[in-house]
């Protein structure tokens, strides 16, 4: 049986992959870290649909705001 995934949870799935796979790739978007001016993970809405949440902590520096 096919594993069912909303589209926001396919693509955190797969940025997810390839930034564990490869320490090059990098993320840059608007409010992708940042939002609220908070400090850290509290900041990270994970951009409009939500879809970097979780990774500035896996990640840091490797996810840049535009």
């Amino acid at each position: 049986m096919a594993r069912t995934a909303t589209f926001q949870e396919a693509i955190h799935e797969a940025l997810d992959q390839e930034m564990a796979s490869d320490n090059t790739v990098i993320l840059m978007g608007e409010d992708i870290v940042g939002g609220i001016h908070a400090d850290g993970e509290d900041d990270a809405w994970g951009g409009v649909l939500g879809t970097t949440k979780g990774l500035y902590a896996k990640y840091g520096d490797r996810l840049l705001d535009t």
